[in-house]
């Protein structure tokens, strides 16, 4: 189960990221990227409630997404207009999407070499469960949180702590408390 949440959470955090990067792709890179995207993140949700189903599935999309980004920036050159798309956000996305490649290799070779009469994933405890949930959001989100400050979501998202009402008055009369 603590593969899988390490899987679940880097597939959800390269979604992110190339949903965010669909706001100024052109529409040749948007589609791809959508489609990516929102695949990353219901295949994370899918994952974590049927998780050996999945898992053959996802590796061969996961090896097929590099030929596609190639099929993309082909296309673009072609184009007026090259590909826009931040570096270090397409970079992050990439490395998450290959620490998941990682895993699923990592699980069904395991299962293959495990005998079939015995699971092949022992329950973890409640406590290395929790802790590893907590690594993977720290880890996933210290990746993918200054990759999404290079999109345009993350150039239009106001600082933290600025409220979008501006400045606060008080009301006439109460300047004093």
């Amino acid at each position: 189960m603590i593969m899988t949440v390490w899987m679940a959470f880097c597939a959800i955090g390269a979604g992110v990221l190339h949903l965010a990067l669909v706001i100024t792709a052109s529409p040749v890179a948007a589609v791809p990227l959508g489609i990516v995207g929102a695949a990353e993140v219901i295949w994370a949700i899918i994952a974590l409630r049927d998780r050996p189903r999945v898992l053959h599935g996802a590796l061969a999309v996961l090896v097929a997404i590099p030929a596609a980004w190639a099929v993309v920036v082909v296309a673009e050159s072609r184009g007026a207009a090259p590909l826009a798309l931040p570096l270090e956000t397409m970079l992050a996305a990439s490395a998450l999407q290959l620490v998941v490649a990682g895993l699923i290799a990592v699980r069904l070779r395991r299962a293959r070499r495990e005998n079939p009469d015995r699971p092949t994933v022992r329950p973890a405890g409640t406590l290395a469960l929790v802790g590893s949930m907590l690594a993977a959001g720290v880890l996933v989100g210290a990746i993918t949180t200054p990759a999404l400050s290079d999109t345009a979501a993350g150039e239009n998202a106001r600082p933290h702590g600025e409220h979008l009402l501006g400045e606060l008055t008080s009301p006439a009369g109460h300047d004093d408390h």
